[in-house]
């Protein structure tokens, strides 16, 4: 068997048993080791150890454990290299590889980004009862009425029967409001609204919350504080007022058979969990005469 030495650390190892020198902190090629005279050789594999490296005990021995000492004058690799063959050592390597990996990764996440805010619908708005967000119809001889609720059919996923279902939404009627029928505020609950045939569904009235004075407060039950709203051709988030007046906006959600609402998050009831919904009106737009 015949044994190595690294010339840049002093590591001994077995020829042909490695690429590199095997001492993690150096990796130096082995093409440049050089052998280790047979008289020598136990006497070198015995006291030569990797920087660093600490001796272990043996089982029953008292000697305590101790850290070798690293080589005080460390060989220099380029007086055993040919001048026109400078090496570059492994850990340069794996170094710049890590550099360029990085620099690709950091070309996709800008990329990535520019793609995004490029693509990303932008008609996103939120609105409250102080600042209505609105969209110009495009057809300036276009005609906007009111749905007629009675052409409107609803659902929900989920209601508190038998007085506060999603129907009381559509009915006109300000003394009744639908109620979620899960446990907790009902974040993720939501109304769906099947219209008779398809429409241009360009404004919506809602009425948050629901009170009935002096027997119901309008903070004691949960109120829809974001929601998505959601028609066939686009979906966009909007922000309700704590209000129980009406709100609404003029927004051009497209020709559709279906809307929903969907409860993103609330404000939340000083007696009850349940969110609430009083009244929600929806209007179309159609060709002027």
């Amino acid at each position: 068997m015949t044994m190595m030495r690294c010339p840049q650390c002093g590591t001994t190892f077995e020829r042909g048993s490695a690429e590199f020198c095997p001492n993690p902190n150096c990796g130096y090629p082995v093409s440049f080791a050089t052998e280790i005279d047979d008289d020598k050789r136990s006497e070198q594999i015995e006291m030569v150890r990797q920087p660093g490296e600490r001796v272990e005990a043996k089982p029953g021995s008292t000697t305590p454990v101790t850290r070798q000492p690293e080589l005080e004058t460390p060989v220099n690799p380029t007086e055993t290299m040919p001048a026109d063959m400078p090496p570059i050592p492994p850990s340069d390597q794996r170094r710049r590889m890590a550099i360029i990996a990085g620099a690709l990764v950091g070309v996709l996440a800008l990329g990535g980004g520019i793609f995004y805010f490029l693509t990303r619908d932008n008609a996103e708005p939120e609105f409250t009862g102080d600042e209505e967000v609105s969209e110009q119809i495009d057809d300036g001889n276009a005609v906007i009425e009111r749905v007629d609720p009675s052409t409107v059919a609803v659902s929900a996923s989920s209601e508190l029967d038998p007085d506060f279902v999603a129907t009381n939404t559509i009915d006109e009627d300000l003394n009744t409001a639908w109620n979620d029928g899960v446990e907790g505020p009902g974040i993720g609950e939501t109304l769906t609204y099947t219209f008779a045939e398809p429409i241009r569904l360009v404004r919506i009235e809602v009425v948050n919350g629901n009170e009935r004075p002096p027997e119901i407060a309008f903070d004691a039950n949960a109120r829809i504080q974001v929601a998505t709203l959601a028609s066939d051709a686009r979906d966009v988030s909007v922000t309700f007022d704590d209000s129980f007046d009406v709100q609404g906006t003029t927004l051009d959600f497209g020709t559709t058979d279906t809307f929903t609402l969907r409860v993103d998050s609330v404000y939340p009831g000083t007696e009850f969990d349940q969110v609430a919904l009083t009244d929600i009106a929806f209007y179309a737009a159609r060709a002027g005469g």
